[in-house]
């Protein structure tokens, strides 16, 4: 269908060169082949022609977007509505943009203004529950998602994005059917697959889940996070012989993850196989401590910054991981606040001094690190008793954790941090699961290889803990 209506395009846009309209369709379908190059210049030549059409103006800014170019496509929707200033379309589509720019007030205003102008666009409605949900705003998400459904029961990303916020409460049934519902309208919805593997997953429906990795990944096989999962699958229902046929598959693909690194390192110490590590053969040579206090002014630019958020309306997230204490919902640096861009500021820029500091490494995580990252940070308040639990940050390249706020004068190794190569449930022998124990304080930060297991010691206290940990997470 796309082939045939683009040689239409491409022939009118040749024997027309100056026929504005031929460009604009054929911008179109070059942006929903995914030919995101020769879609921006077809609608830079529409624009040109048609200067005083806001659609093609749009047009441009959506491609824009798509190929990373965000201030670009800001001026795009912008003139798009200096000429139509009642033009829907071009209103959500600059509320997509502010959210990527993480200025989600703005983008609040833009998608209520799309739905001001138009309250049946159920894609406003979706956009704008996607943006209260990285806000934190899960009350006000909800109602826009259902609002979303009810004026297009077809609109599969809608059910997608109301199965994460479900999933992100633990109500995992209502995920799952959400997630269904979203593949029953696009077969090859690879995002709702991949979510839909992980609830069943978290239920240890592990065969189940593997089955829906493994169609995942007949929609794009290139998506290394489908794989990772069902080596994890696999490992945790004590399959040997079909996780290393796995393994082996995976490390054959060239593949590279912090999942695959932490299980090659796992299956070491629950079946004594010795692999090449691919992401990071010696982690626990890769841990650098380091005291903020020194360096910063720690008090205002964490402390109050944290604490403040801590005291607004600010909801937390369902965490398994956590015994006795609470974890903030989403990721704190997309919210539009001056404080929270000092502190991401200052973490990308110790992360720069990481990579310094290792830069004659031949470590795999190190030497293929990623061109460009996200940084996702969350912070975690632990009460008198509270830990966390043995894990990694699956999706993450490196790690790391600032200690906010750690009482004073606890007992030895109380809440410190440990870092190990596996679970204590891997082998019977704590020979090959070699572990550091860190002895965090107020002002210390910790940067490790994402492949690191890791979990808190108990601590004994009537103050809080107050940690904000965040990861380095690859924009693939």
């Amino acid at each position: 269908m796309y082939a045939e209506a683009e040689a239409l395009a491409l022939t009118m846009t040749r024997d027309y060169p100056k026929d504005g309209f031929a460009w604009k369709a054929l911008g179109i379908i070059f942006r929903n082949t995914g030919k995101l190059t020769e879609a921006v210049e077809a609608n830079q030549k529409a624009v040109d022609l048609l200067s005083k059409d806001a659609e093609a103006h749009t047009n441009l800014g959506v491609t824009l977007k798509a190929i990373g170019n965000l201030d670009a496509a800001l001026l795009s929707h912008k003139r798009a509505l200096e000429i139509q200033p009642d033009f829907v379309d071009a209103h959500n589509n600059m509320g997509s943009v502010y959210r990527a720019l993480k200025k989600n007030v703005k983008a609040v205003n833009c998608f209520e203004k799309a739905i001001s102008l138009n309250p049946k666009s159920a894609s406003a409605h979706a956009n704008l529950g996607v943006t209260f949900q990285e806000l934190g705003r899960l009350s006000s998400a909800e109602a826009c998602y259902k609002k979303a459904i009810k004026l297009n029961p077809n609109y599969a990303v809608a059910y997608y994005n109301f199965g994460t916020l479900l999933k992100e409460r633990g109500q995992l049934d209502g995920a799952k059917a959400c997630y269904k519902k979203a593949i029953s309208i696009n077969p090859e919805y690879y995002d709702a697959l991949h979510a839909l593997g992980r609830v069943l997953e978290e239920l240890s429906l592990y065969k189940e889940a593997v089955s829906v990795f493994r169609q995942a990944l007949q929609v794009d096989d290139s998506r290394t996070f489908s794989h990772d999962q069902i080596l994890t699958c696999l490992f945790n229902t004590n399959e040997r012989h079909e996780f290393i046929n796995e393994l082996d598959n995976f490390l054959a693909n060239g593949r590279i993850s912090a999942t695959a690194g932490s299980l090659i390192s796992r299956a070491f110490i629950k079946y004594e196989i010795k692999k090449q590590n691919p992401f990071c053969q010696n982690p626990l040579s890769y841990v650098l401590h380091k005291n903020l206090l020194d360096i910063y002014d720690f008090d205002n630019t964490f402390v109050q910054s944290t604490r403040y958020l801590l005291k607004s309306d600010q909801q937390f997230r369902r965490q398994t991981l956590i015994v006795g204490g609470q974890q903030t919902f989403g990721n704190i640096f997309d919210f539009d606040d001056s404080r929270l861009r000092q502190i991401e500021k200052i973490i990308r820029s110790e992360i720069s001094n990481y990579l310094l500091h290792y830069a004659s490494s031949e470590e795999g995580f190190l030497r293929r690190w990623p061109k460009e990252y996200n940084l996702n940070g969350w912070l975690i308040s632990l009460k008198n008793g509270g830990e966390l639990l043995p894990h990694i940050h699956e999706r993450g390249w490196l790690s790391g954790s600032i200690y906010i706020k750690v009482p004073q004068n606890l007992p030895d190794n109380d809440g410190n941090l440990v870092v190990s190569l596996g679970n204590e449930n891997d082998s019977s022998t704590s020979v090959l699961n070699k572990a550091n124990t860190i002895n965090v304080r107020t002002g210390s930060m910790v940067l490790f290889p994402a492949s690191l297991m890791h979990h808190t010691i108990p601590f004994e206290s009537e103050e809080d803990r107050i940690v904000l940990a965040f990861d380095v997470v690859p924009r693939f």
